[in-house]
């Protein structure tokens, strides 16, 4: 992993998580989504770009399952925003709610229970934000998952921010999600 050499402030934090956790699983959902040069899946690392309060940064997540927790590391202009980041860094791993009341629910019904006990630990990912949640899902209604994510990939490349960040290339890095008034 890079050490910034630009204005960004490398911290590192730990997400506690509820057992189980099908953390492989949540990384093979982002992998098939993952959209070159913004997010990236390698050997158990979850990376992407993002924008927050105007300021770019970096995230990096890897699973540290002897403490329950998931390690974030940011790099990030102002740490003081971590807390709000983190919280977005959670949704998108599927680890911001207990699923226990779900899992409970679910598995009361006959025909749910056998799926519930063949992926314990299944959750659902998120995404940074509402809005690359609906370019997302609106493209993703049109055409195949494969089609769709290089769709979007192709929007990202042509409307999204370079990253000002070099370092971060090498791991394939470069650019942010674009915002609404780029991608109109």
């Amino acid at each position: 992993m890079p050490y910034s050499g630009s204005r960004l402030t490398a911290t590192e934090h730990q997400l506690p998580y509820s057992l189980p956790y099908d953390y492989s699983g949540v990384l093979r959902f982002l992998s098939i989504r993952a959209l070159p040069g913004v997010e990236s899946v390698d050997g158990g690392v979850y990376r992407r770009t993002f924008l927050f309060q105007q300021q770019q940064g970096v995230l990096e997540t890897s699973l540290n399952p002897a403490a329950q927790q998931v390690t974030v590391r940011l790099w990030y202009p102002d740490p003081a925003h971590a807390p709000e980041i983190l919280t977005r860094v959670a949704r998108i791993l599927g680890i911001d709610h207990d699923p226990a009341q779900a899992v409970e629910h679910l598995s009361a019904d006959p025909l749910l229970e056998p799926l519930v006990s063949q992926r314990p630990g299944l959750r659902i990912p998120g995404a940074w934000d509402p809005f690359e949640v609906a370019v997302r899902a609106v493209t993703g209604q049109q055409v195949t998952l494969s089609t769709a994510t290089a769709m979007v990939a192709r929007a990202a490349k042509l409307c999204g921010t370079p990253l000002q960040a070099p370092e971060w290339e090498p791991l394939g890095l470069t650019r942010l999600f674009p915002e609404p008034a780029q991608l109109a």
